[in-house]
Formats: C-alpha cells, sequence, structure tokens
C-alpha cells in the first residue's frame, strides 16, 4: 500500500484522532522509555497545534516502527500486529499531509521556535561535585552536538559555571526565574542524595516545571530514584542495554528544545560512543577513599609533607582529589598503584625494583644448630641465583612506610630453595627457613622517589 492509497485527511480534527490511535496502540504495546517520551510530545503538540512537535514526532515514531516492526509482528502476545503494521504504513501520508496544510496549525503555540518567546533556553546540569569526571565528559558531548558555554550551566566544568562577581545564590536563583530550562538531573548511587544543593535544584525544577530528565550513572537504577523524580520517573540509564538509542532520543529532545538543526549521524555515532567509553573508563572514589581524602584534606598540605609531619598515604588520598578534579588518568592510575599496591601483571616503576644476592638461613650446618646466618654464595647456583636476584616490591605505600620507618631487616622468603642448598652443600647444611635480604636503603628510596612526586604534583595545583 502507497502513501496515495490512504484517504485524504481533510482537517485537523481527523488527523489528531489518526495520531491519538497511532499513539494508544503503541502504548498498549510498550512503556519503553524514549517512545514513550516521543508520545508525550506527540499528545502535548497535538493540544497546542505545535507543528513543528508533531512532525518531530511522527518521524520518530515511523522510525521506530522501522526498527521494531519485525518484532512486534513475530511476538505471539500481540494480536492487533496489523494495526501496528498499517500505522506504520500510513506516517509517511500523515507527514506528508502535515507539510502540506501549515493553515492547520497555530504558529504561535510552538514553544520551541516562538517569536514571542522572551526567556532564553538553558540546558542546566545539576549534579554533585564528586561526579564532576561524569558531568565533565557529558558537557564535551553537548559542545559536539554544537551547544556553547551560552546553552549550557553547569556548576563545576570550566567556563560553564557562575562567572566571576556573581553571588552563587543570585545566580542559580536567576536560573530558574529567567531561563527556560531543560535539566539533566546526573544521579549517582551515593552521591547526589547526599548533596544538599543538588536536591535543592531538584526540588527548584520540579516547582518551575521544567522539562527535565535524569541520567543514571553506572551503578544506580531507575528502582533507586527518590523525591520529586521518582521510580516512575522516565530515566536515561548508562548500564541499560538501550543506552544508545535514549542517547539518540536525548540527542533530538535537546535539539527541538532549542530549535536547532540536526546533525550528522556518522560524527553523532562516534561521539556518543566516545561518551559511554570515556564514562566506564572513570574509577569512582570508593566511600573508605572519600573518607580518606575528607582527612586528609583536614591534615595535609605541601609544608607537612615535605617536613615529613602527614604519611605519604594521606598525601597521597589529597592528591587523587587533584588529579580527579583535572581528569589526569595517568596520575590517577600511579596513585592507585602506590595507594593499593601494583597489579601482579601490570608495569611497576624502576623505583619499586631491586637487586639482592644477600640470604641469611636458620637451621643446621654440620653439627651445629644456626639461627640467622649468612648463606655463603655458592650455596645456590647462578643460574638460579640469576633469576631470583631482581626483586619487585608491589605492595602499598602504608607497608612501605612501615618497612622504612624499622630498624628490623626486611626480607623475603625463600625457604623453597632448602633443597637446592642441600643439594649443593651434600646435605652438610639444612635450611629450616631461608630469607633474601633486602637492601637496608631500599624502603627508604622508594618512599623518597614517591614523596618527590607528590611535591611536583602539589605545586603543580598550587598548593601551599
Amino acid at each position: 500500500m502507497s502513501v496515495t492509497d490512504f484517504q485524504t485527511i481533510p482537517n485537523y480534527a481527523t488527523l489528531r484522532s489518526q495520531l491519538n490511535g497511532i499513539s494508544a496502540s503503541i502504548d498498549k504495546y510498550t512503556s519503553d522509555a524514549p517512545i514513550t517520551s516521543t508520545r508525550q510530545l506527540l499528545e502535548e503538540s497535538l493540544e497546542t497545534k505545535d507543528m513543528d512537535g508533531i512532525l518531530y514526532a511522527c518521524k520518530e515514531i515511523a522510525s521506530w516502527y522501522e526498527k521494531n516492526i519485525d518484532s512486534i509482528k513475530s511476538n505471539e502476545f500481540v494480536f492487533n500486529a496489523d494495526t501496528h503494521e498499517d500505522n506504520m504504513r500510513r506516517l509517511p501520508h500523515i507527514i506528508s499531509t502535515i507539510e502540506d496544510n501549515e493553515e492547520w496549525f497555530d504558529s504561535s503555540a510552538n514553544s520551541y521556535d516562538s517569536p514571542t518567546q522572551t526567556r532564553q533556553k538553558l540546558i542546566f546540569i545539576s549534579h554533585s561535585t564528586k561526579d564532576s569526571e561524569y558531568v565533565a565528559s557529558l558537557v564535551d558531548l553537548l559542545r559536539k552536538i554544537g551547544f556553547t558555554d551560552e546553552d549550557v550551566f553547569c556548576s563545576s566544568y570550566p567556563g560553564y559555571g557562575i562567572p566571576l562577581g556573581k553571588n552563587i545564590y543570585e545566580f542559580l536563583k536567576s536560573c530558574f526565574k529567567d531561563y527556560e530550562l531543560f535539566v539533566l538531573f546526573v544521579i549517582s548511587k551515593d552521591n547526589y542524595y547526599s548533596s544538599p544543593a543538588s536536591l535543592n535544584e531538584m526540588g527548584a525544577a520540579w516547582v518551575q516545571g521544567a522539562k527535565s530528565i535524569p541520567i543514571l550513572l553506572p551503578g544506580m537504577s531507575p528502582a533507586q530514584l527518590r523525591g520529586v523524580v521518582g521510580p516512575d520517573s522516565l530515566a536515561l540509564c548508562l548500564d541499560s542495554d538501550n543506552v544508545r538509542y535514549d542517547l539518540n532520543s536525548l540527542k533530538n529532545d535537546l535539539l527541538l528544545f532549542f530549535g536547532k538543526q540536526q546533525i550528522n549521524e556518522s560524527a553523532w555515532e562516534h561521539d556518543r560512543d566516545s561518551f559511554l567509553e570515556s564514562c566506564f573508563a572513570i574509577t569512582p572514589l570508593s566511600p573508605e577513599e572519600i573518607s580518606a581524602i575528607e582527612s586528609a584534606d583536614e591534615n595535609a598540605n605541601l609544608a607537612d609533607l615535605v617536613e615529613d609531619r602527614v604519611s605519604l598515604e594521606k598525601s597521597l588520598y589529597r592528591a587523587l582529589v587533584i588529579a580527579k578534579e583535572g581528569q589526569n588518568k595517568p596520575l590517577e592510575g600511579w596513585i592507585r598503584s602506590e595507594l593499593k599496591g601494583y597489579e601482579s601483571d601490570g608495569d611497576l616503576p624502576d623505583y619499586r625494583k631491586t637487586k639482592s644476592r644477600n640470604f641469611r638461613y636458620s637451621g643446621i650446618n654440620g653439627n651445629m644448630q644456626v639461627t640467622k646466618a649468612s648463606l655463603p654464595m655458592g650455596f645456590i647456583r647462578d643460574e638460579i641465583m640469576d633469576k631470583i636476584e631482581d626483586v619487585e616490591y608491589r605492595q602499598g605505600i602504608r607497608q612501605i612506610e612501615d618497612f622504612a620507618n624499622s630498624s628490623s631487616a626486611i626480607a623475603i622468603d625463600r625457604s623453597l630453595l632448602a633443597g637446592e642448598v642441600a643439594h649443593n652443600t651434600q646435605g652438610v647444611v639444612k635450611c629450616v627457613s631461608l630469607e633474601q635480604l633486602l637492601p637496608s636503603s631500599f624502603f627508604g628510596s622508594i618512599v623518597a622517589s614517591v614523596k618527590e612526586r607528590l611535591i611536583e604534583v602539589f605545586m603543580n595545583n598550587g598548593a601551599s
């Protein structure tokens, strides 16, 4: 059936009736967030005779049908598949009718491109500062879509926050009073609801009736939403299998809100996927790290570090804040490795490597019992010694600081080589324990290297 096979739509009332019927049939089939949002836009636009909104929604629904009609027809629980197929075929005729009958529509009701619209439109990103890394990636994505610092407010992104000289509370108040807002609630499991400022923004947006959508960060589910934006709210969930489709819908909604033209789809898909990759590459702070950072902020500064009045662990936690604020991934990786220890198969800095052919043993030597005696060089073959003399120390900085401050010798257990020693001494030396001693300066050298880099980090950040 072609477009010309459908009866002419004689007036706006008939058009509205047909579109409401299409919307209702989709509503019975699915409550999926993106298409539900499009249906709501269609119904709102029909109410106000907003031609641009109706056209946009019809094209989105037509695209949705093209992607889903096969699934609808093969679903054994769908008993009106013919209706959906008829809807899909009817939509091009409806779109053509809308485009040919502009006189049916009230141009003054177009909420997206009205010449009488006085309030400037603004994307307002509500978030906890602890989630600033995710938000930075989101702002970068919005910039690639074509939004500028005049279109977006984000308090934690340089150039997109509170203007210099402005009172923060008065400026935020003016945002909700003087702008037509599209609010993006960027919500994480642990941070958003513990931020009074974020909750105030959510309440203000709800009172103002601002257009909004929650963006749920990894680990956050719609069921965990609470307050005025609750579990029944349509949300964009980064953990969802539909996240790419949902981001497409968000992009289209924002462009429509501002009355901007569509962008190149290939470029958009690349930017969208890069955004998702950057989000899932972020390592959020654990509650333990947050607690340690708060403690470090109160107690650590550059002078304390230089004069050894604070532990390296606390200084590293403070540096972790600097790394995350600056989105310095290499520095963040180094700090985390120093704090928690290096992975067994990961790269290790040279300052954590040393050599040792110094061994001691306890056991029997001939007829004598010995304790922590030095083991002569020849008791272990050169080919084995060559394999074990290189030592890599991967444990976290707390243990290393303890060793550096200890007066006791630090050793690695090599008791598995007791048989090697017994064989090479014809059974004269029998080791109960065998240890490889590490150089006395090794751990102090690690501490000095970490301290030197931390001082550089704090000086580059302007720490006092």
